[in-house]
């Protein structure tokens, strides 16, 4: 605990952790117990130029992370110097490209909510190539019997994938097709991006589901008790499907939508619909994993901020039948960062000593109440289905 590094004492510095994620960039400064000296947080500014189109800013998405990191430090009292590692949790399949020459970027981040490729995915969806695919593994599968070849036969493009959308910007942005034919375009996520500007542009500058409903309530923390207001929902569903369905549906023509909307219907009853969508989302993922692994899985672990809601994290328990461990601290993918860096410059000695930093605030146990939900999510599954390849009929149409 008190070794020397760089003319320092561990117990002296400290881990930067960022994590960029949807919808706001978090910053924490972390001791050698893990413990979170300073915060900050910064909201970004989601650009929606059409239909569809979800972008960010890569110049103020720079900034604001140059910021957070400022602000952190600031907030714990400490001073840049005593940072020992820096550690960088990005939401994925975002991107850019950009400029190698100059550094300018081409375009914005398109986000990995963004649906300008639907079209595009679809084609690729019903190619000849992947038909192919498709039936040689089935085959393979059945002359060998070896599970392993049925990976492939299951192989569908969604949107979300960088590939898909990278093809669009070549197809759609003559500056990168320019930029590409000269050998002078780069491309990267959000990670590599931050990790250019650091590196290239600014040598040393030193260095999950929050969903907004104007008019329902005013503060997420107020979604619990007002959801234990009532028995149920009376009847009303919500499809949270923002940015489409994926697995398991995988459909990115889905919309988002309440159902079973009728005079007796109050705001309270929308919030509950809500918040149980997200418990029926999450079972829906998890039969899902069961089905396909065929592995019994005896205790789960949860983070993030939906952690804080007792409402969603008892009613999930209770769906799956299984306990779920809520940690002290539950922005995990700041701390997942932290340990990595740390780990990387040897700030912590193993990952053993890690195991002995983790903590549970709290053990959640399933309620007998399942069978109380089977008709329940019987019929939030006829709300899904109702909502999926919503944009594509609205188009023909």
């Amino acid at each position: 605990m008190g070794s020397v590094r760089n003319g320092l004492r561990r117990t002296d510095t400290y881990v930067l952790a960022v994590d960029v994620g949807s919808t706001s960039v978090r910053c924490h400064v972390y001791d050698p117990a893990a413990k979170i000296k300073g915060s900050s947080s910064r909201p970004i500014k989601m650009l929606y130029p059409k239909p569809g189109w979800v972008e960010v800013n890569p110049d103020e998405m720079f900034e604001q992370f140059v910021a957070v990191v400022k602000e952190a430090v600031e907030d714990s009292g400490l001073h840049m110097k005593q940072m020992a590692a820096l550690g960088i949790s990005t939401q994925r399949a975002t991107f850019v490209t950009w400029d190698k020459t100059t550094g300018r970027p081409f375009h914005n981040f398109i986000c990995w909510q963004d649906l300008r490729a639907v079209d595009l995915v679809r084609s690729w969806n019903k190619s000849l190539l992947l038909w192919v695919v498709h039936k040689s593994s089935g085959l393979l599968h059945f002359l060998t019997r070896k599970k392993r070849f049925l990976a492939a036969s299951v192989i569908h493009f969604s949107t979300q994938h960088v590939s898909i959308r990278l093809a669009w910007v070549l197809q759609n942005i003559k500056q990168v097709q320019d930029a590409v034919a000269e050998e002078n375009c780069s491309f990267g996520t959000i990670d590599t991006w931050l990790l250019y500007k650091l590196t290239k542009e600014t040598q040393f500058i030193l260095l999950h589901l929050v969903l907004s409903f104007p008019g329902l309530f005013s503060d997420v923390a107020e979604t619990e008790k007002m959801a234990q207001e009532v028995q149920s929902t009376d009847g009303v569903f919500f499809v949270p499907s923002f940015s489409g369905l994926q697995a398991p549906l995988n459909d990115p023509n889905a919309c988002a939508s309440f159902m079973g909307l009728k005079p007796s219907t109050t705001k309270i009853h929308l919030v509950r619909a809500i918040l149980e969508s997200i418990a029926y989302r999450n079972k829906q993922l998890y039969d899902t994993m069961l089905k396909e692994i065929h592995i019994p899985i005896t205790c789960i672990r949860a983070d993030g901020g939906i952690c804080s809601n007792q409402f969603v994290m008892q009613l999930t328990t209770d769906l799956l039948a299984c306990d779920i461990e809520k940690p002290k601290r539950v922005d995990m993918s700041s701390l997942g960062a932290a340990f990595l860096a740390g780990l990387a410059n040897g700030y912590w000695g193993s990952r053993e000593e890690l195991k002995t930093i983790r903590s549970v605030e709290k053990i959640y146990k399933p309620q007998d109440v399942l069978h109380d939900y089977k008709s329940i999510i019987e019929n939030w599954e006829l709300a899904v289905s109702r909502s999926m390849h919503w944009y594509t009929k609205t188009k023909q149409e």
